[in-house]
């Protein structure tokens, strides 16, 4: 029957035919007869958000968790230009968003009417197709093709433009005959190329399944599921693919790619088979491409032919419905794979180096936090999170069980997702809890919308990860852009009170069993939002991880991936009985687990006399990537002469607020697998030298302790700084010549017995016992010669007095001075030409460490450097005051010849 309506009224009637349920929008003055006819509609509930962008973002939340399309209600200008970061984030992510939008009146179009834009055009890259509404009979016509092609295929957003005037134009509407049935057909794979794909699955020996988000999308958890199960492969999941699969499946390897679990990346890079389903491949999963699992015959099958070969060249492609294609493939299947050794083999991997953390009893892991909510939910939570470091965490330690249980901003990043998307998910969401985990800055980029959750008494779990910085960013700067924390620091508000101004429960923890209580008292509230708030350290890292420049394979796990504690403390006792400094292990009153840093345990070792700060490498300290340092920064922020003053005190210790008298430092390392892995260097004639990197959290603890600064901790970048530690860079020759050279004389030095060394000087070296100091490293210490210990200060100096030309007579002045003042304490009168060869050691380290930057001219300076340790170490010069003369003349000689 027809009927005479406006446009707003045949917009709303095709709404309700599509079966819309919620409306996520914010008024406007183009668009309120359509907010005037939707009242008279119950059926659709609108539900008022306070910025256009965070009503994308619910819409995408309330899409991923049903199924189903999202619905966007904006007005023209700034309502529509602030959802083009929600819109896009739904067009990489191939979520399926319908966006209306208000238009200035058809005839003021082009005129630079109040609130114009042209959104067409703004939008046109990131959305799949899109129409402007300029006859108010094609309204029913453009709305069913909008909710098809936002559907079909693979998904995501569209866009609807609709003028003043037309949504307030009549036209005779029969919704019988002007109605377009949504069918989406079921896109058939070719069935020959499915009997191909059975015949190499079955007779590979190491299949692995990289499943993404497409699995989901086609409602193909359960085919997967069954498919693997019965052929007994392994499934990795990208980030958008969690939940396709069981993870608490043995068979679920878990997540892939750059923040992948290690035993997935190690499978994908070393299996002959890899079946890929509904995954882009894009370089978050690969890495670098050409890299990426570069023996395997790769399969690929997904809806959309624009993504085949697209990122990773595949051997057989299949366009086809994830869902309908396992079902055929199970069908054409004529036998299975063996792959119970590759299984074996996984579960080697697994045992490697498995997600862990650190148990400390005193403070809070953001893995431990996941994983307390994991087995608190059962994994049966749906979890919406936001970007950054704790997105990793939880899409590592979550144990998810379902489909759609995994909601987050993927291709796009988008900062600010996770509380909006948590609230849309939460109107479709009613049989189990909705968590929301956000760290402290994306939570501030949306945080307005508490009111919305809060006005419709959504039972969310707002859990803020508090670190007081852009943890991701703070990371990257710390890994690769040379530790510069450039407005990666927050001022944060005070998130309880926040909470508790929007009218929110709210619970917050710093230690696990503060967390344990924060999360019962939380998950027992059902008819509100509630926050919790975990305070974590900023240091903390996440591991593993993979360089942009490197493959999937190599992976930087960071820490010690397992419990070593008491280990560590038993080679601590050991390690002190050995050097003297205890009689037995009764003389130790405790020892506590007090910090773990990026490479290192920190305890707190406490004996009758004595009180220690012992910083441990762990079993991964090499994963750590190198960092270098900028020669400016090194001249301007590390002058050695500032460190050399303050350790030429009377008393022997560098007098400084950083120190107590009565504590003292010193390093210790694992000493077998460190001398194994510099065994195997020198077999292949490198020479690592290692860059200190921070003084250690026990040194920070120290300060912080004694010299609280307002509400801030002084971090150790900062007292790194102020303290002026010699930095000395990593690196190795590529130049043929200087090669061989440097092989020259390693083979020298092997041939005298001596050892070659890698670290630095640097205070957190400094062991203190009784009134004297000596320069101490368990790596050396372990050969049993104080001589390269006491070397390593003077070598420092001679190679900052090169870098540095116009300080080097108060260096070379320094390394007499130091020479004199302690040679007789410090090498038990010892023949002082072995200590001029252990000086040539460590110098030559050096040398070898800053040959390869230009700054240096590597024919130059590098080679006088090189040649004064030939003559330290092969003894043709035989006392400090010759080779230091010898030094002065040669950079004069140098200088002269650079001046011509």
């Amino acid at each position: 029957m027809k009927r005479l309506l406006t446009g707003a009224e045949i917009l709303i009637d095709c709404l309700e035919k599509e079966e819309v349920e919620y409306i996520f929008g914010h008024p406007g003055g183009v668009i309120l007869d359509i907010y005037e006819k939707l009242h008279s509609h119950p059926s659709i509930q609108h539900i008022l958000v306070r910025h256009e962008q965070a009503g994308t973002h619910m819409a995408e939340g309330y899409a991923k968790a049903s199924g189903k399309v999202g619905v966007v209600l904006v007005t023209s200008g700034p309502g529509i230009t602030n959802t083009v970061t929600g819109i896009a984030d739904a067009f990489k992510d191939n979520i399926p968003l319908v966006v209306i939008a208000g238009q200035v009146p058809t005839h003021l179009i082009g005129k630079d009417a109040f609130q114009e834009i042209d959104a067409m055009d703004i939008t046109k890259s990131i959305t799949k197709n899109q129409w402007s509404v300029r006859e108010v009979s094609n309204i029913p016509r453009i709305v069913h093709q909008a909710f098809f092609t936002a559907s079909a295929g693979r998904p995501g957003p569209v866009l609807i433009e609709v003028p003043k005037n037309i949504l307030t134009a009549k036209y005779e509407y029969d919704s019988e005959q002007d109605y377009y049935p949504k069918n989406i057909p079921v896109q058939e794979s070719n069935s020959s190329l499915l009997q191909q794909v059975a015949q190499v699955i079955c007779n590979a020996r190491k299949p692995v399944l990289c499943v993404g988000g497409g699995v989901i999308n086609s409602n193909a958890d359960s085919e997967l599921r069954n498919f693997a199960i019965k052929y007994n492969i392994p499934v990795a999941m990208t980030l958008h693919g969690l939940g396709a699969f069981p993870s608490n499946n043995p068979l679920s390897l878990g997540m892939l790619g750059v923040y992948g679990n290690y035993h997935a990346n190690k499978a994908v890079s070393a299996c002959d088979v890899l079946i890929t389903i509904g995954a882009r491949l894009d370089n978050r999963v690969t890495s670098v491409a050409n890299t990426f699992s570069p023996s395997s015959f790769k399969i690929q099958l997904d809806i959309d032919n624009t993504i085949i070969n697209k990122n990773i060249p595949a051997d057989l492609a299949i366009v086809g419905d994830a869902k309908r294609s396992l079902v055929l493939l199970q069908e054409v299947m004529v036998g299975k794979p063996h792959t119970q050794s590759w299984l074996d083999q996984i579960n080697k991997w697994k045992e490697e180096c498995p997600l862990t953390y650190e148990k400390d009893d005193l403070k809070l892991h953001a893995g431990q936090i996941i994983e307390k909510i994991s087995n608190l939910t059962q994994g049966n939570a749906v979890l919406v999170t936001d970007v950054g470091q704790h997105q990793m965490v939880a899409a590592q330690f979550y144990q998810f069980v379902n489909a759609r249980s995994h909601i987050t901003s993927g291709s796009l990043g988008t900062m600010g997702f996770a509380v909006p998307a948590s609230i849309g998910a939460s109107f479709v969401i009613k049989d189990r809890p909705v968590v929301c985990i956000s760290g402290d800055g994306g939570f501030q980029m949306n945080l307005q919308e508490l009111v919305t959750a809060r006005i419709h008494k959504l039972p969310i779990k707002f859990v803020v990860m508090n670190n007081n910085s852009l943890g991701m960013i703070r990371q990257l700067q710390d890994l690769f852009h040379r530790e510069v924390y450039t407005a990666s620091d927050l001022e944060n508000p005070d998130f309880a009170q926040l909470f508790k101004g929007f009218d929110c429960p709210v619970f917050s923890a710093s230690t696990p069993q503060e967390a344990d209580e924060a999360l019962t008292n939380a998950f027992k509230i059902n008819d509100l939002p509630v926050g919790i708030i975990f305070n974590l350290a900023k240091e903390e890292m996440i591991f593993p991880m993979v360089a942009s420049t490197k493959p999937i394979s190599e992976m930087i796990v960071g820490t010690t991936p397992h419990n070593l504690s008491k280990e560590i403390q038993n080679e601590i006792v050991l390690s002190l009985l050995e050097h003297g400094l205890i009689k037995s292990p009764d003389e130790i009153c405790s020892i506590d687990h007090i910090k773990e840093g990026f490479i290192n345990y920190v305890f707190s070792v406490k004996t009758n006399n004595h009180h220690f700060i012992i910083k441990h490498a762990g079993d991964k300290a090499r994963g750590k990537p190198s960092v270098k340092i900028n020669p400016i920064r090194l001249q301007n922020e590390f002058d050695a002469i500032n460190l050399y003053k303050r350790l030429c005190k009377e008393d022997h210790f560098p007098k400084t607020h950083y120190y107590d008298h009565k504590r003292h430092l010193m390093v210790m390392d694992k000493i077998p697998q460190s001398y194994n892995l510099l065994d195997s260097d020198l077999q292949k004639g490198v020479i690592n030298v290692s860059l200190a990197k921070t003084l250690g959290a026990g040194l920070a603890d120290m300060h912080n302790e004694t010299h609280k600064r307002g509400s801030k901790d002084f971090n150790n970048i900062e007292m790194i700084k102020q303290i002026k530690i010699p930095f000395i860079y990593d690196g190795i020759s590529s130049d043929p010549r200087e090669i061989e050279e440097i092989n020259k004389l390693k083979n020298s030095l092997l041939e005298i017995s001596v050892c070659l060394v890698h670290g630095d000087f640097k205070p957190n070296n400094i062991f203190v016992l009784d009134d004297n100091f000596i320069l101490i490293d368990f790596e050396q210490a372990y050969y049993g010669n104080p001589l390269l210990d006491f070397s390593y200060l003077p070598a420092s100096y001679i190679v900052l007095s090169f870098l540095h030309l116009e300080k080097q007579k108060i260096y070379l002045d320094a390394v007499k001075e130091y020479w004199e003042s302690y040679k007789e304490t410090l090498l038990f009168n010892c023949n002082e030409l072995a200590a001029l060869r252990h000086l040539g050691v460590i110098l030559l380290a050096r040398v070898d460490g800053i040959i390869k930057y230009d700054f240096l001219q590597q024919n130059t300076i590098a080679s006088i450097l090189r040649l004064t340790a030939r003559d330290f170490i092969l003894g043709h010069i035989t006392s400090l005051s010759e080779g230091l003369t010898a030094i002065t003349q040669r950079v004069a000689e140098l200088t002269s010849q650079l001046k011509k």
